[in-house]
Order: structure tokens, then C-alpha cells, then sequence
């Protein structure tokens, strides 16, 4: 009898823990994971030196959308941006929270295929994307991407650097488009206009 409550306790012991950790992994708003959660995984997906492409997303215009209809739309925004990324979630990548509205996916790809078209796949998801007004007109919401695909034994940092140098051209160049890194895949940018 002793054993089994022993057990029992163990077992719900370990499960409040999973739950713990889940729970500091796990951005509250979007319910993606969150920076610490993206640390983690690149480290370990670096270790074992797999190939991936990081693909960082930054809303456009955030702070404007903010200030002309308040916080509340602009956290809608980002929660349905969550929502949006779980639907085409699937086992060749995952998706963080990076920050404010920045977010990163982590794409298991050796040609950088695959990003490219995730990218495509948010950037049109983005345009049936439902954000209204408290006065019920849509409001538009696009996306600058930036992608990098990790080179042989390199630094995940220095990846994601990459990918991040990628997004800030596509901000420059006009934003709503997405901008691969110039050293590490084979192809240049899309215009998503």
C-alpha cells in the first residue's frame, strides 16, 4: 500500500513539473514558445549539427497599430498571429515569441525550400487574417521576414544574426516581403505585395 501511494505521489510530483515547465516555456498571450524555450532548442539542434533555417517575423507598423487602435487590437493581432502559426504547425518546424511582435520559426530543411515556403504560407495567411476595429472595419496586417539557413557547424547565434540582418532588409526594401540572408541560401527575396 505504501509503495503505491509512493508511486502516486512520484508520478502527480512529475507531473507538476512538466506542467511547471511547460508553463515558463510557453508565451502567455500567443501560447507559442518563448525565447528561453528558442535558446534551448537551437542549442540542441546545434550540438547534434543539423540543418535548419531560421525564419524571424516582425509585424509591420506594430507601434502605429498600437497607437491608432489601442493595445487591446494590437494584442489580437499577435494572439491571432499565434493562432495562425499553430494551424500550419508540423513536425519540420516550431514557432517562438521573440519578443514584442517579433517571432522565430525553426524549419528542419537542407535546401531552404521549405522556409520559402512558410514564408509564402504566413504572408498569404496574413491577408485572411480576421482583425477588426472596435468600429468593425478590417484592419490589415502584414509581415517582413527574414531567413537564414545554418551553415555547416556554425554558431546558432551567428544564424540567427543572419536571419536577423535578412529581416532588417526587408524592412529597408518596403517591408511585406521576405529577405533571405545573401550567404547561405539560394535564393534572394519575394516581394509579397
Amino acid at each position: 500500500m505504501f509503495a503505491s501511494i509512493f508511486v502516486w505521489l512520484i508520478s502527480n510530483f512529475t507531473d507538476d513539473l512538466n506542467d511547471l515547465y511547460e508553463t515558463s516555456v510557453r508565451d502567455g498571450l500567443t501560447t507559442l514558445y518563448n525565447s528561453r524555450k528558442l535558446e534551448e532548442d537551437l542549442r540542441k539542434i546545434s550540438d547534434n549539427n543539423s540543418s535548419y533555417s531560421i525564419l524571424i517575423l516582425d509585424v509591420d507598423n506594430f507601434k502605429k497599430l498600437n497607437d491608432t487602435y489601442g493595445h487591446t487590437i494590437g494584442d489580437k493581432a499577435l494572439e491571432e498571429i499565434g493562432v495562425i502559426f499553430n494551424k500550419l504547425k508540423n513536425e519540420l518546424f516550431d514557432y517562438y515569441r521573440y519578443g514584442g511582435e517579433e517571432f522565430v520559426a525553426i524549419v528542419f530543411d537542407c535546401t531552404g525550400e521549405k522556409t520559402l515556403k512558410l514564408a509564402d504560407d504566413i504572408h498569404s495567411s496574413l491577408k485572411e487574417m480576421p482583425l477588426v476595429s472596435h468600429e468593425g472595419n478590417d484592419i490589415p496586417v502584414t509581415v517582413s521576414i527574414g531567413i537564414a539557413h545554418r551553415k555547416p557547424h556554425e554558431d546558432m547565434r551567428v544564424t540567427l544574426r543572419r536571419a536577423d540582418e535578412a529581416l532588417y532588409r526587408a524592412k529597408r526594401e518596403g517591408k511585406n516581403r521576405t529577405v533571405a540572408s545573401d550567404d547561405g541560401l539560394n535564393f534572394d527575396y519575394l516581394n509579397f505585395d
